[in-house]
């Protein structure tokens, strides 16, 4: 019989792994990616820290494990305060087998009041003492610098605290949301919330604040950044990156 298409085994094989391939590929366009900027695999920076309980604490120790790493400082009374609870729900969210391969770590930007001490007091308060692999973090602040720029992470210079929200958070009644609200109206607004970059406010006792930068790294499980947050961000967004990195 003529005229009728009789493909080779060959031909047919070649076919048949064009279709595998294209299937393959329309599979990874469905795969789930992460949020933030790009980090592009860059491999993390190294460091070694004290933790709120007091021990050793190295970033090569999460090795196979997802990593949200974050920096804070226990006065603050805007971002660090969401940052932690963000990160507090995120994990909450998890399933427990992914749990158990997630690490949440937090290193400070104000090395002489975050003793490890303060950074434990610290996490009992922001009910992320108990989660088995959270780590608040510190050292001394020779040790601390070169990892803040390792990381692009400017602490900023001391400025003087309102004695009103100092008061609150002593008090528990200190809202951080409303706070960041109130800052976000007088920029707005033009109005000057600063209260001041007085050189002397860290050497007279006076309470103070720092303006540091505000992150969120995503590490994988070969130790590789692959992700960075800043600013608007969800538990969820942070939720979703930890699940997709976890092995």
């Amino acid at each position: 019989m003529t005229g009728l298409f009789r493909p080779s085994l060959r031909g047919l094989a070649i076919l048949l792994l064009t279709v595998a391939g294209l299937l393959a590929l329309a599979a990874c366009s469905d795969e789930p990616e992460l949020i933030g900027t790009d980090m592009e695999g860059q491999q993390a920076p190294p460091f070694t820290l004290l933790d709120h309980r007091g021990d050793v604490v190295r970033l090569s120790d999460f090795q196979g494990q997802a990593v949200a790493l974050t920096f804070i400082f226990t006065n603050c009374p805007d971002v660090c305060p969401l940052i932690v609870n963000r990160m507090r729900l995120a994990y909450e969210s998890l399933p427990e087998d992914v749990q158990e391969n997630v690490a949440l770590l937090a290193i400070t930007v104000d090395p002489e009041r975050d003793t490890p001490e303060v950074m434990r007091e610290y996490s009992e308060t922001r009910g992320v003492a108990d989660i088995p692999t959270w780590h608040a973090l510190t050292a001394d602040r020779e040790s601390l610098e070169p990892l803040w720029e390792a990381y692009f992470v400017a602490p900023g210079e001391p400025i003087p605290a309102d004695p009103e929200v100092v008061a609150a958070i002593e008090e528990g009644e200190h809202d951080p949301e409303e706070f960041l609200d109130e800052q976000e109206q007088a920029d707005a607004s033009g109005e000057d919330h600063d209260h001041g970059t007085e050189p002397d406010a860290e050497e007279d006792g006076t309470a103070y604040w720092l303006a540091h930068t505000d992150v969120i790294y995503f590490i994988d499980t070969n130790g590789d950044t692959q992700a960075l947050l800043r600013g608007d961000y969800s538990e969820e967004d942070l939720a979703h990156n930890l699940r997709i990195l976890a092995p």
